[in-house]
């Protein structure tokens, strides 16, 4: 075994001869100065001088047949990656201000850097391990270095612009290779870490696998048998490498790869095998996939429906399309082309039926605007776009930009607002004057609606108590009135008037004194807005 040497000269001459790149050979050494990785030529540590290997560039990545041990590519090709990455950014025309970065990397590194880690220990010593710099933190700096040249800024934990969201900026690495995944089969066993027992370190395990009481933590007890099939694929992850593996030294990192050092060699230099230049057998280096997007804005406001063969959102049944467009279309498909959105999602306070009108002050909703390229666009001009492409079907008014936490109080409001409707109604029976008084005298009536049954379909048999707080009727003849009405929120109105056959008790038909009571038309006339009246005068 090499006799440990200390700081970054030791840990260089470790790794001499394996060929790891020149940007691996600098996080070895400890570098922290992103200057140095961001360098287009190699800038090797000063205290030696490993092998820099050529930076291939994106054509030519099929064509490679190896790759650095540590990085897997990621860095060796680092000029190539930020070049896609810098073009990928200008190709988004976002015009965001900040970002927020992300990386994930392949599970592949994650366990080739804590081999690194042990080797290193057994060594130079753990002073080494702590001065060696994560692969994510030297990717983060050539990724930001990118956007700092695009003039963005890095946005700080907790604080956020609504005005003006972050760019939200993730690279998923990824390195598919069936020899990578053959050896990462060997933490397949461990479920996930090695099940060390509470405040046992290494020392004592070694001490009681001496002894032969076990240790619960080598790769004969706990990995051998439970070795996957061959050709089955590891479900190594990344947490469950850094569990298993961490704070292992060259001998119990040797024992779980399933290797044993000869008697002349010592596990360290075992363990070199493990860290030189994979070889890609026809394979591809690691490579990331970007995912551009951008934080989402948030718009409030009321819609007016004036058309009676609209739905709120598109509604399909056996295939077939029912209504003109949507509510929720008319909205969003004009808000997404004016910020150049990848989607918009639409939330409303309630509902209406398709051949309701919602009329009054309107319904409130919230749109939430997904990864939006601008975001120079005021209420106004949301509200000008939007009623253009309506025709007059929907309307749209009061629309101005609000926090996210809008959305989940759409839901608590929903079914706490007060609800004005009005209806035309037909009676079988002829109807007097004298017998609508009966409706104008009853206020805060208390109803019992079992779950309707044109809604038992997708909603659960219940018997739901709702209050009408008043209603004021108007006859228009013998047997049509307009009646107006303010209820509690999820009260069913249609079935109100016509008793869903004896579902709904009483019913409008049961206060009228029984015939058949149909309702013709519906409209929704405010939803929990002030500016209600109260049921004085008489219906409109």
């Amino acid at each position: 075994t090499p006799t440990p040497a200390a700081g970054a000269s030791g840990a260089v001459a470790a790794i001499s001869g394996l060929g790891f790149c020149w940007r691996c050979a600098l996080r070895v050494a400890g570098c922290r100065d992103p200057d140095r990785y961001l360098a287009r030529e190699p800038s090797a540590p000063s205290t030696a001088s490993p092998p820099a290997q050529p930076q291939a560039g994106a054509d030519d990545a099929a064509q490679a047949t190896d790759a650095c041990g540590l990085c897997l590519g990621l860095l060796e090709r680092g000029d190539a990656l930020r070049t896609t990455f810098a073009e990928k950014i200008r190709e988004g025309g976002y015009d965001a201000r900040t970002y927020s970065c992300s990386i994930v990397l392949p599970v592949f590194c994650v366990f080739r850097h804590q081999i690194l880690l042990s080797y290193l220990r057994e060594v130079v010593g753990e002073a080494a391990v702590g001065e060696c710099v994560e692969l994510k933190d030297v990717l983060r700096w050539l990724l930001t270095a990118e956007l700092g040249a695009l003039g963005l800024d890095g946005t700080v934990a907790g604080v956020a612009d609504p005005e003006n969201p972050a760019l939200t900026v993730g690279a998923a690495c990824d390195f598919v290779h069936a020899a990578a995944a053959e050896e990462l089969k060997c933490l397949d066993g461990l479920g996930g870490g090695r099940r060390r027992p509470p405040g046992m370190g290494r020392k004592k395990r070694r001490r009681l696998a001496a002894n032969g009481k076990g240790g619960g933590g080598g790769r004969g007890e706990a990995g051998e048998g439970a070795a996957p099939a061959a050709g089955s694929t590891s479900t190594a992850s990344t947490a469950a490498v850094n569990e298993a593996m961490d704070g292992m030294d060259a001998e119990e990192c040797l024992q779980l790869l399933g290797g044993h050092a000869a008697d002349s060699v010592g596990a360290s230099t075992a363990l070199r095998a493990h860290l030189a230049r994979f070889a890609l057998a026809g394979g591809r280096p690691a490579a990331a996939a970007w995912e551009i997007g951008r934080e989402s804005l948030y718009f409030k406001g009321r819609y007016l429906k004036l058309s009676r063969n609209i739905p709120q959102s598109p509604w399909v049944i056996d295939g077939e399309r029912k209504g003109d467009s949507s509510v929720e279309e008319l909205i969003c498909d004009p808000m997404t082309k004016l910020f150049g959105a990848s989607e918009c999602k639409f939330h409303a306070e309630g509902r209406e039926d398709i051949d309701v009108r919602m009329l009054g002050a309107g319904r409130t909703f919230v749109v939430e605007v997904k990864s939006a390229k601008r975001c120079d666009v005021g209420g106004k001009e949301v509200e000008a776009a939007v009623n253009e492409a309506t025709g007059g079907a929907v309307v749209v008014k009061a629309i101005e930009r609000c926090p996210a936490s809008a959305m989940s109080s759409l839901q608590a409001e929903a079914e706490t607002h007060r609800k004005t409707y009005v209806c035309v109604c037909w009676s079988s029976r002829p109807l007097k004057e004298e017998e609508l008084a009966i409706l104008r005298d009853k206020r805060d009536l208390e109803v019992f609606q079992k779950t309707p049954i044109r809604v038992l379909h997708r909603r659960a048999p219940a018997v739901r108590p709702r209050t009408v707080h008043w209603m004021e009727p108007r006859l228009l003849n013998p047997h049509y009135l307009v009646l107006r009405l303010s209820t509690q929120a999820g009260m069913y109105i249609k079935e109100f008037v016509h008793g869903d056959l004896g579902r709904t008790q009483p019913s409008l038909r049961d206060l009228l004194g029984g015939g058949t009571v149909e309702i013709l038309q519906l409209d929704v006339e405010g939803v929990g807005f002030e500016d209600q009246d109260t049921g004085s005068g008489a219906a409109k």
